[in-house]
């Protein structure tokens, strides 16, 4: 990050150009909106002179407005990974060479150069977003933007306006110039929807000309807009039986997973364990400098658990072992009060 920048404001009607580093800022805070909706609004923003993490947020118990804007380089995402996602990031594309995933490693690089749609399946924590990720790193839009939205995060009254965005007057407290909307920001690259298995249903029909005529229309607005993305989706759920409920529409379920891909649980691919131990010992050694070591019986005893919360549980797990572990080594003694 090059640069932050706090401003709190006495109320909304005091705002001026003053009171924000650069009229710019005053453009891209969601005053209006997080007033509007009394939350948080937290997501990147492209703009003229670059890409931008706002965070406009009301203040607890008075009329004033937090503002934090900060500065970034790197791929476009509505929220800002955490050091422990970047982490589990790292630790993720070190185990796509293990037997589980080799297939998966080979077709994403056989669809490199289309732009079909791809649906990811498995369980929560097994790495789906991280997969999209790597998906879009290794196709021809590399180089443009990778949007996320998460279905499940975003409420169902709100996630219209941030896929499709809005025109000026569209509802009340609408930003008086309009709102670009997520998949307009992902002109040229690629759209991931998380948890898309927890898209409203009355969305999904407007998702489905999304995905047919590569158009869409703000809401508001009288004239639909051209896009050029590529879609990724992700679910932990069983879309068919989704359907079978008149969750989630059958023809929108086909055109989103062209191509599907299953990330499989981390208890069955205990050749993976072994290595994100070791992996994650070392990261939490050089975060706290010191040189704790596992042994070999409790990473079998690990090896042999069945992991729930896959990848992210077994992070977690192993952080708890090294800063409760009275010793420099980790025994399967520390691990009896966790199994």
């Amino acid at each position: 990050f090059r640069n932050t920048y706090l401003q709190k404001f006495e109320s909304h009607d005091k705002l001026t150009n003053k009171d924000i580093v650069s009229e710019e800022y005053l453009k891209i805070s969601f005053v209006d909106e997080a007033i509007a909706t009394n939350s948080a609004i937290s997501r990147q923003v492209k703009y003229a002179s670059g890409i931008f993490s706002v965070t406009t947020t009301p203040i607890t118990n008075t009329d004033g407005i937090e503002l934090i804007v900060q500065s970034i380089h790197h791929s476009y995402e509505p929220f800002s990974a955490s050091y422990e996602e970047d982490e589990l990031a790292s630790a993720f594309q070190m185990t796509m060479s293990d037997n589980a995933m080799i297939s998966i490693a080979e077709t994403i690089h056989r669809i490199s150069r289309f732009d079909s749609t791809v649906l990811i399946t498995g369980e929560s924590g097994t790495g789906k977003s991280m997969l999209a990720k790597i998906i879009h790193e290794n196709s021809r839009r590399a180089k443009e933007p990778f949007v996320t939205i998460n279905c499940a995060t975003i409420p169902e009254n709100l996630i219209e306006s941030e896929l499709f965005g809005y025109v000026s007057g569209a509802f009340t407290g609408a930003n008086q110039k309009g709102k670009p909307g997520l998949v307009e920001l992902a002109d040229k690259g690629t759209l991931f929807l998380d948890e898309i298995g927890l898209l409203p249903y009355s969305l999904q029909s407007k998702f489905l000309q999304l995905i047919q005529e590569k158009t869409y229309t703000a809401i508001g607005a009288l004239k639909s807009k051209k896009v050029d993305m590529r879609i990724i989706s992700a679910t932990n759920l069983d879309l068919k039986a989704q359907i079978a409920e008149n969750k989630f529409r059958e023809d929108l379920y086909y055109r989103l997973r062209v191509i599907e891909l299953h990330m499989p649980p981390l208890r069955e691919r205990r050749d993976a364990i072994e290595p994100l131990i070791d992996y994650f010992i070392n990261q939490l050694n050089m975060k706290y400098n010191m040189d704790k070591l596992i042994s070999e019986e409790a990473k079998e005893k690990l090896k042999q658990h069945h992991w729930i919360g896959n990848i992210r549980e077994l992070q977690y797990v192993l952080e708890r072992l090294f800063v409760t572990s009275p010793d420099k080594q980790i025994t399967t003694s520390d691990l009896t009060p966790i199994f």
